[in-house]
């Protein structure tokens, strides 16, 4: 029984047909390498179908990896995104917060701008006046 089926069954047509029909010889054996030829190619055939459904299985592995590859990105970049923008948020609020603090708000610092500028403009007028002779002495 260590002998394999298919061998079996040629070896008994064998030990049947040979002794009766020694000139088909030869007409034997070649139909025996013909079934051996046809039960390889339909081997080979089962084969080359078992390696093209792996590299369809493969295809399609490869192509979930990269839709799960966007999709991480994607996230990502939506988090970073979310990020960046609660950040900005954050510092915006600081810096409003420390403008108040050390320099008031911008009426303020515009009512004071003004102020400023009225008095230097006052002190030239005054300056003005007081120094008139003088001016005029100069340029006659």
């Amino acid at each position: 029984n260590s002998v394999p089926l298919r061998e079996r069954q040629f070896r008994a047509i064998e030990n049947i047909v040979l002794p009766v029909l020694r000139s088909q010889t030869v007409a034997l054996k070649t139909r025996k390498g013909a079934f051996l030829s046809l039960i390889m190619a339909s081997h080979q055939t089962q084969g080359i179908q078992q390696l093209l459904a792996a590299e369809k299985r493969a295809a399609e592995k490869v192509a979930e990896a990269r839709k799960r590859k966007v999709r991480r990105i994607k996230q990502a970049r939506e988090e970073a995104t979310a990020e960046i923008e609660q950040y900005r948020a954050e510092r915006e609020r600081q810096f409003k917060e420390y403008e108040a603090k050390h320099m008031g708000s911008r009426e303020d610092i515009a009512a004071q701008i003004d102020r400023d500028t009225e008095k230097h403009m006052q002190e030239m007028e005054d300056n003005i006046k007081k120094n008139k002779d003088a001016v005029g002495l100069i340029f006659c």
